[in-house]
């Protein structure tokens, strides 16, 4: 019963705070963006910072930075909002049955915990994100290099040409426009260093590396990087012939296993009947109780990992 009463109370406390929050969102989220731009001034070239920066652009269509500034903002005010929440609540209720530095401690855990929450959620996208962006590889490379060639080798040029030449369904488009917009701008070789690693950070592969240390040397340098496009368009082509052969191989395995367990499982049946004088009653009952209730969750578990297996396999980033 006093548990029931505690979830309660922190239902209640949660539902209070963020209705206050709900009611002055806008005045809170520009106090946080105060306090952080004033806080913040000195210190953005941060890791974390930076770090977060390029999460959130490799994740949202963001190309202002005041925009940017925005978003960033918001992810530290939700961070801390949750972490000051949780360790209040929790706090609260475990200085009932607790010494003081236990009472500290367990809520200390809880609330670090739980401000993850976010830091998770921005995490998980931005892995489907690189993901979804790194099948792009085929299209943006063979693009570039086609541009380039038509362009006489100026890679400024091939890359304002290869956004007109994308659709506007493919992932990466959207952070070469963003890496076309800030190379006109760049004034030192540091710089363009900068520029070009949030580039390959949003998808982070070895072939988005190697098309970045391509264009760093077709603009730094002014050499020609046919060679090296061409070379990656190779390993490209190479790695995709591969996947598609274990992808066709894995596939073949999994419809296997779908269709065979069920056949077993009636044959299993049939033999126990007809050879072992077992009822069908009997061998359920056993199925769902002592041992056989072990290995049905066994199996129940294995099954959810093979999906689990299967889901991460299909989507896991295409590289070499």
């Amino acid at each position: 019963m006093k548990n029931f009463i505690f979830i309660i109370n922190i239902l209640i406390y949660f539902i209070i705070i963020f209705s206050i929050y709900i009611v002055f969102q806008k005045g809170i989220e520009e106090s946080f963006k105060r306090f952080f731009r004033f806080t913040n001034r000195r210190k953005k070239k941060a890791p974390l910072y930076e770090y977060i920066r390029k999460v959130i652009i490799s994740i949202y269509d963001v190309f202002d930075e005041r925009e940017l500034e925005t978003k960033i903002f918001n992810f530290y005010s939700k961070t801390i909002s949750i972490f000051a929440v949780v360790f209040i609540v929790f706090l609260r209720y475990s200085l009932m049955g607790k010494s003081t530095l236990q009472a500290i401690s367990s809520s200390l855990l809880i609330a670090i915990v739980c401000s993850l929450i976010p830091y998770g959620i921005l995490l998980n996208r931005l892995l489907m994100t690189q993901s979804d962006s790194s099948r792009d590889a085929t299209i943006i490379v063979t693009t570039l290099l086609n541009q380039y060639r038509i362009y006489n080798f100026n890679m400024v040029s091939a890359i304002d040409a290869t956004i007109l030449a994308l659709d506007e369904s493919v992932i990466t488009r959207r952070y070469i426009m963003r890496l076309s917009m800030r190379i006109k701008e760049y004034r030192s070789e540091a710089e363009l260093i900068k520029i070009l690693d949030e580039f390959s950070f949003a998808v982070n592969t070895n072939w988005i590396r190697m098309l970045s240390d391509a264009i760093f040397f077709g603009i730094n340098s002014k050499i020609d990087v046919t060679l090296s496009l061409n070379g990656i368009v190779k390993q490209i082509k190479l790695i995709d012939d591969i996947q598609s052969t274990g992808k066709r191989l894995n596939n073949e395995g999994f419809a296997m296993a779908k269709y065979l367990a069920p056949i077993m499982f009636i044959i299993m049946l049939w033999v126990s009947i007809k050879m072992m004088g077992m009822k069908i009653d009997e061998i359920l009952f056993k199925q769902i109780n002592g041992q056989g209730l072990i290995f049905l969750y066994l199996m129940i578990g294995l099954g959810l990992a093979s999906y689990v297996v299967e889901y991460l396999y299909k989507h896991r980033k295409f590289d070499f």
